[in-house]
């Protein structure tokens, strides 16, 4: 699977095991506005799409807006997407149950 190949409401999990939802053209960056948004309890956070290289795996952009300059030299490979889901019914979009794997990382 290919950065191209993800749609919006797809499930990704990082290397570091936290969860986000695909949304594409959203208008909250550069890059026609590609980000994963990511929720947990009431803290929220988002990784522009653009951070991604084409095989999903994460690259530190100096001009991008996100402030990511606060992960340690050797720590951006915590960001790489490692499992891509997808929703199995569209009224049950963003609700964890209803995802199936749809491609995992090969390492």
């Amino acid at each position: 699977m290919k950065k191209s190949d993800l749609r919006t409401g797809m499930r990704v999990t990082l290397r570091n095991g936290e969860t986000y939802y695909i949304m594409l053209n959203t208008g909250l960056s550069s890059d026609q506005g590609d980000v994963l948004i990511h929720k947990v309890g009431h803290d929220t956070g988002w990784i522009p799409l653009c951070q991604y290289d084409d095989d999903m795996l994460f690259h530190d952009d100096p001009d991008s807006v996100f402030p990511f300059d606060l992960i340690q030299d050797n720590h951006e490979q915590e960001w790489d997407i490692m499992k891509v889901e997808t929703v199995y019914m569209t009224a049950a979009l963003f609700m964890p149950s209803y995802y199936k794997t749809a491609w995992t990382r090969e390492e």
